[in-house]
């Protein structure tokens, strides 16, 4: 898979209990069901997981967008707003 969306699971949970720090997460609509499940269960005071309807509104709300392998990093340039890549094809490069 060229998603880290399990990869980064434990860490982005371990952040999500800090409160410096609010997360819009979303995954990609084709995203194995489980995975979807498991992050949504995440939602909390600091995590929000929304549905790819909303992807939008939420880019205009974000300050800064962490992004595996997807084109919506793209869009989110043009709001000149910066984006983190995360390594997804080789985790210990």
């Amino acid at each position: 898979s060229l998603s880290c969306a399990e990869l980064v699971y434990e860490e982005l949970k371990r952040l999500s209990k800090l409160s410096q720090w609010q997360w819009l997460v979303t995954l990609h609509p084709k995203m194995k069901l489980e995975t979807r499940e498991k992050y949504q269960a995440l939602e909390g005071d600091n995590l929000l997981f929304f549905d790819n309807d909303r992807v939008i509104e939420m880019q205009h709300r974000a300050d800064v967008m962490v992004c595996d392998n997807s084109s919506i990093f793209q869009e989110f340039l043009l709001l000149n707003k910066p984006v983190v890549t995360v390594n997804n094809r080789d985790p210990q490069a």
